[in-house]
């Protein structure tokens, strides 16, 4: 693994696996084919394919859909790459393959003060841990799509079919939101569609395709 972080401007939009990613990403495409850098976390990697866009970088602890995460990284994308307790033997598995793909893997881990080049993003969820990223690579406006922290159900592309979020998951998402919030005290947080956020602002999909092409100005 290296560690050469390239730096992907102020603006950038995080795509994770709710299920209003379904409606809302394709009425934001043409605008984020290439001037806006999508960061997509795990299983949202597919509905990016899908669209024919690359991430510029994707969160992952590999429990998606590994082969839309091997097709973005032959188009470019950078994988930041999580191991966990529960995932060490299919990272050690999938890495020949991922490696041979990716131009770029960054580790990470949840364990302080981890060794050189593996770094500690300080996410809980590859939700989170893609806002995060965006923020290590210079975002500080950050547009949330699919982030749909306190949504009763989990979006199809989270793990292949939409269903209902169990107890586990639900404090999972909680955790999230808490550190998203942290986030929103240091970066410009937007969410389209439902609000969860205190830190945070709501807004509809034609409200923030204006809000990004503003900045972009």
């Amino acid at each position: 693994m290296t560690l050469r972080l390239e730096h992907i401007g102020r603006v950038a939009v995080v795509v994770g696996a709710g299920p209003s990613l379904s409606s809302s990403l394709p009425r934001l495409a043409d605008c984020l084919s290439t001037r806006v850098p999508i960061v997509a976390a795990d299983g949202a990697t597919r509905a990016v394919v899908e669209l024919g866009l690359a991430p510029k970088a994707i969160a992952s602890d590999l429990d998606g859909d590994v082969d839309a995460i091997l097709e973005a990284c032959r188009r470019g994308s950078t994988l930041f790459l999580h191991a966990h307790g529960d995932n060490i033997e299919r990272v050690l598995e999938l890495y020949p393959e991922l490696s041979r793909a990716c131009r770029e893997i960054v580790g990470t881990t949840q364990v302080p003060n981890p060794p050189y080049p593996l770094i500690n993003l300080g996410g809980f969820t590859d939700g989170d841990r893609a806002c995060l990223a965006a923020y290590l690579l210079g975002a500080r406006r950050i547009v949330l799509l699919g982030m749909d922290l306190s949504s009763s159900y989990i979006g199809k592309y989270s793990k292949g079919l939409e269903m209902r979020v169990t107890y586990r998951k639900a404090v999972k998402l909680w955790v999230a939101r808490r550190i998203l919030e942290r986030l929103g005290r240091r970066a410009e947080l937007v969410e389209v569609g439902a609000k969860c956020l205190t830190s945070s602002r709501g807004v509809s999909v034609e409200k923030a395709r204006t809000m990004v092409l503003n900045w972009l100005r």
